[in-house]
């Protein structure tokens, strides 16, 4: 058992993807719910409470964006590129605050958009 558990964190280690967030979120729900999805950017922005799965987001937003995704797994970039999809057209105004929030300027964001395209 101990050999597994090693094995498991060298993978998680040698990978690079941003192991300490819950792949398991359901996005086609909270893409489809505008009431969660506005809880998620709200968390972002600091003005609601945030879960600990929200957290775990957040705490990658900064170095997602300025690194094009690189420690996103395949399945986190495509679940990103979703939620993406959906709160440019519902909240447009929110990730302008984000934007703002994290300095990420607009070349970092449009290179990460490319990159998470290839994933829809």
């Amino acid at each position: 058992m101990m050999k597994f558990l090693v094995l498991v964190v060298c993978v998680a280690v040698v990978s690079g993807y941003y192991t300490d967030v819950d792949d398991k979120i359901d996005v086609d729900h909270l893409v489809q719910d505008p009431a969660q999805l506005r809880a998620y950017i709200d968390c972002y922005l600091d003005k609601s409470p945030c879960t600990d799965q929200m957290m775990g987001y957040k705490k990658h937003i900064v170095d997602a964006v300025a690194n094009t995704c690189k420690n996103c797994s395949p399945l986190q970039k495509h679940k990103l590129e979703e939620v993406l999809k959906v709160a440019v057209v519902k909240f447009p105004e929110a990730l302008v605050e984000m934007r703002k929030k994290y300095n990420i300027d607009t070349k970092h964001f449009a290179d990460m958009a490319a990159e998470l395209a290839k994933y829809d």
